[in-house]
Parts: C-alpha cells; sequence; structure tokens
C-alpha cells in the first residue's frame, strides 16, 4: 500500500524519504513490511498526500448467544447477573 501511494505521488524512495525526513532505508522496510513508527507513517501519508483513518484491526462480533439478543432474557430485558437468564424456580 505505501509503494503503490508512493508511486501514485510520482516519487522514487530517496524524494520520499526527503520529503517525510526519514532515510531511504527507512522507506524501504516500511513499503517491504509494512511495518514503521506511526510518526514515519504520518510523515509519509503527508507527503504523499493522503489522509489516515484509525480502525481496529479486529472487531468483535456481539456476543448474541443462542436467542440472538445478546444478554437478555425472552422479554428482551438484560437478564439480572447471576442466573444466566433464567427464571427462578420455587426451591426446586
Amino acid at each position: 500500500m505505501l509503494r503503490t501511494a508512493r508511486k501514485g505521488a510520482g516519487l522514487s524512495q530517496v524524494e520520499a524519504a526527503e520529503r517525510a525526513g526519514v532515510g531511504r532505508a527507512t522507506v524501504q522496510v516500511a513499503e517491504r513490511t509494512g511495518e514503521t513508527s506511526t510518526r514515519t507513517l504520518c510523515a509519509l501519508a503527508s507527503v504523499y498526500d493522503r489522509d489516515l483513518a484509525l480502525v481496529p484491526a479486529h472487531v468483535p462480533e456481539p456476543d448474541t448467544g443462542s436467542t440472538g439478543r445478546g444478554n437478555a432474557n425472552a422479554k428482551g430485558r438484560p437478564s439480572p447477573p447471576g442466573n444466566g437468564g433464567t427464571a427462578p424456580t420455587n426451591g426446586a
């Protein structure tokens, strides 16, 4: 993705590095591995005239259980803690 952005900006690795204030090797490693510091990533994004968006790498699915209502009882209300959403029994 970084390489594509750099080439889209019409820059060599040396030109991008100079404009971002980092070494050419830093640009090379970032393009090859995708790993770099936040500062370098922001600098390169600015040089390439790109915006950065921070998104979670993984968004867990909500726990819907078997009812599809999350942790709720049959009427859609949150279940009280401790009873697992079951109705109390009469001592049985």
